[in-house]
């Protein structure tokens, strides 16, 4: 993990601007969109989704799997991790929902679309 230097002329929002620039910078472009919700959530916040996960009890093998595409997180596990700095999952919907024709073209199966992101809410 990288630490910033912290001076007396860098504030700490600076520093969390810093910290998330470089989170976002090693995740996959070819990692869930979660993933980039999250890390971008929690750049926000200053924290590194290493930090988020090590705190839901995610070990850095997992973190490391879902940041290069290697694998994608569990709903329990992304939620966990979620709900650890004041987040819930939530469902929202697509528009416009797709057409019958391109479920039937897919198999009868709805694929993610490239408009479709994974929405974290702030818990309430």
């Amino acid at each position: 993990m990288t630490a910033f230097p912290l001076s007396g002329r860098l504030r700490l929002s600076q520093y969390a601007r810093q910290k998330s620039k470089l989170a976002m910078a090693d995740v996959s472009p070819h990692a869930h969109p979660a993933i980039h919700s999250l890390c971008a959530i929690l750049g926000d916040k200053g924290v590194t989704l290493t930090e988020a996960g090590a705190r839901a009890g995610v070990t850095d093998t997992a973190i490391i799997n879902w940041k290069y595409a290697k694998a994608s997180p569990t709903l329990n596990l992304l939620e966990c991790v979620a709900n650890g700095v004041g987040y819930t999952l939530a469902l929202i919907p697509i528009s416009p929902p797709p057409r019958q024709d391109q479920v039937a073209a897919s198999g009868g199966r709805v694929t993610p679309s490239s408009h479709t992101a994974a929405n974290l809410s702030e818990a309430p």
